[in-house]
């Protein structure tokens, strides 16, 4: 599950365990701002004792969403870089195994263009790494880069790194027009990446219906994908066995994220 890291990035693994998790998904700094704020020593090994403690494994680390490595703006390109970059630091400082990257927008200027800016980005940064870097597919609005998985695997094959992988949002899938309730969509979704190398699901449903194109997070089953699409979809291949995080709004003062986790692990547990 995502969970909040405010106060202190050690307190995600108490609130994920609170919430019966077994993974778990954060940042390392408000999401909606540049500015990375350093850890300390104390606070960055305590991260990781709480999280060896707890069994919360593998942990995910998402980048801030002002970052866009297609941008052909010069300085936001560059901002851009330089986020990644101490995101790398905070993530190889905390021992986490994974930092998921949105990929961004072209603005217009085109796509072949603005993949080879995410290929060239990706690539300069990532040998920085300790853990994996996530490239995760985006839910078609216009200009987006990777929402066609065949232009995830483009970037993929660009920056041809053991260190590089593949996130898959089921939101981004169904909205860009994949049918993930379908066997047969699977299968073509295979063919154009290699879902092995998807090492993070963010399992969420959608509020739209399939190809709108709109990113809007709906709890799990309550929304287009719906639990059957969800059993068949988690029922693929290797599915149930990846790290399943649920992005959906949760509120701490109920035992709703519990029983969505729950509800979760029913899936994944073939019931």
């Amino acid at each position: 599950m995502a969970v909040s890291s405010a106060v202190s990035i050690d307190m995600s693994i108490d609130r994920a365990e609170q919430f019966g998790c077994t993974t778990m998904q954060t940042f390392v700094s408000s999401p909606m701002i540049w500015k990375v704020k350093s850890l300390g020593e104390r606070e960055a090994r305590a991260f990781a004792e709480k999280a060896r403690a707890k069994g919360i494994s593998p942990t995910v680390i998402h980048m801030p969403y002002l970052a866009n490595f297609a941008s052909p703006n010069k300085a936001i390109y560059e901002r851009s870089k330089e986020t990644l970059r101490l995101n790398i630091e905070r993530c190889n400082q905390i021992g986490a195994d994974y930092l998921v990257l949105h990929l961004g927008s072209d603005m217009g200027q085109g796509k072949d263009q603005g993949i080879q800016r995410v290929v060239d980005a990706v690539s300069e940064c990532i040998d920085k790494t300790e853990g994996k870097l996530l490239l995760e597919n985006q839910a078609g609005s216009a200009n987006s880069v990777g929402s066609d998985l065949k232009d995830l695997h483009t970037i993929y094959e660009g920056i041809a790194s053991k260190r590089a992988g593949y996130c898959i949002d089921t939101c981004h899938a169904f909205a860009a027009g994949y049918d993930i309730r379908k066997g047969e969509v699977m299968e073509r979704m295979s063919g154009e990446i290699d879902l092995g190398q998807a090492h993070v699901i963010h399992v969420n449903d959608s509020k739209f219906d399939l190809g709108s194109g709109r990113d809007r997070h709906a709890r799990l089953g309550e929304g287009y994908i719906g639990i059957d699409g969800f059993r068949s979809f988690i029922g693929f291949g290797e599915m149930r066995r990846k790290a399943l995080i649920l992005e959906t709004p949760t509120d701490r003062e109920s035992d709703e994220p519990i029983a969505e986790v729950n509800k979760l692990r029913e899936l994944a547990s073939g019931r």
